[in-house]
């Protein structure tokens, strides 16, 4: 099951700001950072996932992702620049239930 909600963002709302507040609201509710692969290897894939993005939102100032897991949930937060005007952005959270 996929949910998904998008948002326009004030223009203040930066990376930064947005992955320190989600950051500290999930972690405070039980959330990790990283994809939860679980079994041989887990801790490796997980580090390779978060070195990907790391590497991807370092170089695109269009699109930055982070993924955060909880049980068998796995939240996908993204910041994209808008899609009609470069200076507005806006933020998807899809949460993917399995």
């Amino acid at each position: 099951k996929i949910e998904q909600k998008a948002f326009t963002l004030p223009k203040d709302a930066t990376w930064d700001k947005l992955i320190a507040f989600y950051g500290e609201q999930l972690k405070a509710k039980g959330w990790k950072e990283g994809v939860a692969a679980g079994g041989v290897g887990s801790g490796m894939a997980n580090d390779i996932m978060k070195n990907a993005l790391a590497q991807a939102n370092a170089g695109n100032d269009m699109f930055k992702t982070a993924i955060f897991t909880r049980g068998k949930q796995t939240l996908t937060v993204m910041r994209m620049a808008g899609a009609t005007k470069r200076d507005e952005a806006e933020l998807l959270l899809s949460l993917n239930t399995n």
